[in-house]
């Protein structure tokens, strides 16, 4: 009898061993630490606070930079990042095992300060990118009162604010503009002076996107940019610009999203946006925002976390200014979280 019940007791150890053996990573307990996109950051913090609440795995996100988001994940001092562009859109290599899958999109929103203007400022690209390369710099300059006829436009200099090297919403904005082929404007990965073409720097950096916020909204005549849920958050007033349908749009979530649902997305979630893409209702200076994962990382448990995590961000709703994943995108994104282990 006692052999048996000896015999039956080792058996259900032996398949319980192999039930532990055998059972997939979880990220129960586990704490996992993020780093990048100020762009998504507003996003990624709400979702943490609301991942977190679960009870599960705990996620520590800080906003910084895409540039600081994709070097600290090279470095190894994060277990993710996030990044406002692809590494190949940054001219960089990513690292070995690296999982990338878009997050979210949203607008990138032309805040300003110009009291005797309030809102409804109108610019076209070709008028933004003159302004942040220095080559207008009154207010009153001809380009800008010809779109802006029933405005009192000051006679003030305008004031230029513009983020560090590093920023993947700058590297949008070059991108932006160097597509609608504005004269000097050249893309890359976040260098605003290097991408406007000027002989010599235009403006203030700024280290952050909530520096930019609080430039912009303590300084008159100044002009900045930034996502729309900072700008939105501190009340700023933003343009709106004329897109290649001719119709002059406020940076929305439904614009950008009209705008973000006509691209293009290959089966790895990469996207090269046309900024020239001919849409109603689009608002064409918007962009989306990546994860940074492993396919292979040391602890299996932080790999469920962070897989855990992207799944969460791409499957629930996102705050006010942002784009959740759809159609494509978001297949696409399911399947390169899929690869996080």
């Amino acid at each position: 009898m006692f052999r048996k019940a000896t015999g039956a007791l080792a058996a259900i150890a032996l398949v319980a061993s192999l039930a532990t053996a055998s059972a997939p990573a979880t990220a129960a307990g586990v704490s996992i630490t993020g780093e990048g996109s100020s762009f998504a950051g507003t996003a990624l913090i709400a979702a943490q606070s609301k991942f977190n609440a679960k009870g599960g795995a705990q996620v520590n996100y800080t906003k910084s930079s895409s540039s600081k988001g994709r070097a600290n994940v090279s470095a190894g001092t994060v277990d993710f990042g996030a990044s406002d562009i692809t590494y190949v859109a940054a001219g960089a290599t990513a690292p070995a095992n690296t999982v990338l899958t878009p997050l979210l999109g949203g607008p990138i929103a032309i805040v300003y300060n110009l009291p005797s203007v309030g809102k409804g400022l109108r610019l076209d690209p070709a008028t933004l990118g003159a302004i942040f390369s220095g080559r207008i710099t009154m207010w009153n300059h001809a380009n800008i009162k010809k779109l802006n006829p029933t405005k009192s436009l000051p006679a003030k200099a305008i004031s230029v604010r513009f983020r560090a090297a590093g920023s993947g919403t700058t590297a949008n904005l070059t991108q932006y503009l160097a597509g609608n082929k504005v004269t000097g404007w050249t893309a890359n990965n976040g260098d605003f002076t290097k991408a406007s073409g000027a002989a010599s720097v235009v403006g203030v950096s700024v280290p952050s996107s909530s520096d930019m916020v609080t430039a912009v909204d303590n300084t008159s005549y100044t002009i900045g940019y930034v996502d729309l849920a900072d700008a939105a958050g501190k009340g700023l007033v933003y343009a709106s610009i004329k897109n290649p349908a001719g119709q002059y749009i406020l940076p929305t979530a439904t614009a950008a999203k009209s705008f973000l649902a006509a691209q293009t997305v290959p089966t790895d979630g990469s996207v090269k946006i046309n900024f020239l893409k001919k849409i109603s209702g689009a608002y064409n200076l918007s962009a989306f925002a990546y994860g940074i994962a492993s396919s292979n990382y040391a602890d299996a448990s932080k790999g469920a976390a962070v897989k855990a995590f992207f799944t969460y961000v791409v499957s629930n709703a996102v705050p006010t200014g942002y784009v959740a994943l759809s159609g494509a995108a978001k297949t696409a994104a399911l399947k390169q979280i899929a690869k996080i282990k």
